[in-house]
């Protein structure tokens, strides 16, 4: 997962906003990349939150916060 997958969203999303075709450095941005480029960053995010979770579960990954409403927060 790298920066050329927030590059390419950003440069497709302003496109969108200026209703022009999308293009980085001379070339179009295809719906290809785009796909990619979403599948990288939600694997990610996918990611982050599986071991959050197991954070969360597991006794270990508890010992050391607060209980309250900070949490999960101090997890993530």
């Amino acid at each position: 997962m790298a920066w050329w997958s927030f590059v390419i969203l950003a440069v497709f999303i302003a496109g969108l906003m200026v209703g022009r075709t999308p293009e980085y450095l001379g070339k179009k941005i295809e719906s290809y990349d785009v796909q990619m480029a979403m599948l990288s960053i939600l694997i990610m995010t996918f990611v982050i939150l599986s071991f959050s979770a197991i954070a969360v579960v597991r006794p270990f990954g508890t010992a050391s916060i607060s209980i309250r409403a900070h949490g999960l927060s101090q997890i993530l």
